[in-house]
């Protein structure tokens, strides 16, 4: 199921459910295991997000946490839900310890999507050719998107940090016409 972020009924979505005891010990054995994460649902099925924004970065926005890009929704009702989820998710943490930073989902309003990479190559697929090895290259601030995203809560342990975080699936940037017919991998 593919919906736009103001469609999401909140009384639908998970509550968000870590085993926190079972996590930290886990973490506490191995710090390798110092992040968790639980995809959302939506009446116990999977969604995905489509976005629909406008880049803030200047191509992809690198740092500790990988590989990302940043956009401004369009729909200002979009980001209001985002940020109602995000109030969801910090009312229902109760098992998570207060020292705990609940991150915003928005930040100055703009939203952060995760640019996975396997095997140096983002696994996304695009209109455009976009590579890890030069991310600054291919997308421009200001560029009009379509993004499809998964939506997941996480845990780092080790920086005491939680919140959501957002895995491109996809992301189109040729918005008059058809789509692509068989979408580009990012990086070729």
């Amino acid at each position: 199921m593919k919906i736009a972020p103001k469609e999401l009924d909140l009384d639908s979505v998970n509550t968000f459910r870590f085993d926190y005891d079972n996590l930290f010990s886990a973490f506490l054995e191995d710090d390798a295991k110092a992040f968790a994460a639980v995809e959302l649902r939506s009446n116990k099925k999977s969604f995905k997000l489509v976005l629909v924004g406008e880049l803030t970065t200047e191509g992809i926005h690198t740092n500790d946490y990988g590989h990302s890009i940043g956009i401004v929704l369009e729909d200002a009702q979009d980001a209001k839900m985002l940020e109602e989820l995000s109030n969801l998710f910090a009312l229902t943490m109760t098992e998570v310890p207060k020292d705990f930073e609940i991150k915003p989902v928005l930040r100055n309003g703009t939203l952060y999507l995760k640019m996975k990479e396997k095997n140096g190559k983002y696994v996304a697929n695009c209109d455009i050719s976009i590579n890890p090895k030069n991310p600054k290259k291919g997308l421009e601030r200001g560029q009009p998107v379509h993004v499809e995203v998964d939506i997941k809560a996480y845990l780092n342990f080790k920086s005491k940090i939680a919140g959501f975080y957002f895995p491109i699936i996809s992301i189109k940037t040729k918005l008059d016409g058809p789509p692509p017919k068989k979408a580009k991998k990012l990086s070729q």
